[in-house]
């Protein structure tokens, strides 16, 4: 997280739109959002999926996905 908060400025955001959890398992969708350092006109802006597997209070599977066109965007932004 280091390294994003420094290729960001500090901008990078991760807000909470949704939160579900049952059983083992929680899956949580987030507004990615950000400006590259020094590129403020470079901005990311996706919604994201993270779906985690818990066991004795610890994530021992996680996945993610990235909606729409954000896959192009979250590659354009960060490389």
């Amino acid at each position: 997280m280091a390294t994003v908060g420094r290729l960001s400025d500090n901008s990078f955001r991760m807000d909470r739109m949704a939160l579900m959890v049952a059983d083992n398992f929680s899956a949580d969708v987030t507004r990615n959002t950000g400006h590259r350092a020094g590129q403020s006109d470079r901005q990311l802006d996706i919604d994201v999926i993270h779906w985690l597997t818990w066991r004795d209070g610890k994530v021992v599977e996680a996945r993610g996905a990235i909606f729409g066109d954000g896959t192009a965007q979250y590659d354009a932004f960060w490389s």
